[in-house]
């Protein structure tokens, strides 16, 4: 393996440990942080950047599937990757909503967040079109609640789109859907 320097911006709550977490998470891929810095989003959640140096033993995407498991880690924003050979490269940028949706780990007893806002727009986008953020910015106001948002414009969708749009939130039941 090549040895590496890899930036990532993740969404945290802001619990205390939640740092340590993420440098044990670096540390079980076989890399140290070099540096963070942590700016407070709001009451709830910090954005944290963090240098990881050392030797990658796995991909980019793994490394971003092992760090959204911690339960205090809810999104992560974006990785840059230097020296990975191709195979190993994730991009969030070119990535679809739904594959965005996956990693920003959304859930359904959280509050609404950018986000989850821009995911519910950008799904929405490629079944109704141009309307999508109206539909969205309605939905938005008469809830606070991911779950909840996602439930209420699944109700503008037809059955074959509903269940692939609520697959997006973690901990809404959709097989009673």
């Amino acid at each position: 393996m090549n040895k590496n320097k890899i930036e990532m911006t993740i969404v945290t709550t802001n619990k205390s440990g939640v740092l340590s977490s993420i440098m044990m998470i670096g540390v079980k891929l076989g890399l140290m942080v070099c540096r963070n810095q942590s700016e407070k989003i709001d009451e709830n959640s910090s954005r944290v950047s963090v240098v990881f140096d050392g030797e990658l033993n796995c991909s980019t995407e793994v490394l971003t599937n092992e760090m959204l498991k911690h339960p205090e880690i809810t999104s992560v924003e974006s990785i840059i990757a230097d020296n990975l050979n191709e195979h190993s490269k994730s991009p969030l940028n070119n990535m679809t909503a739904s594959s965005i949706a996956k990693l920003t780990n959304l859930h359904a007893h959280e509050l609404i967040t950018k986000e989850s806002i821009e995911v519910a727009e950008e799904e929405l986008m490629q079944i109704l079109g141009p309307v999508a953020p109206m539909v969205v910015d309605s939905a938005r106001q008469k809830t606070k609640h991911i779950g909840d948002l996602f439930l209420l414009l699944s109700e503008q969708l037809e059955e074959e789109d509903k269940k692939d749009f609520l697959s997006l939130v973690n901990g809404l039941n959709i097989d009673s859907i």
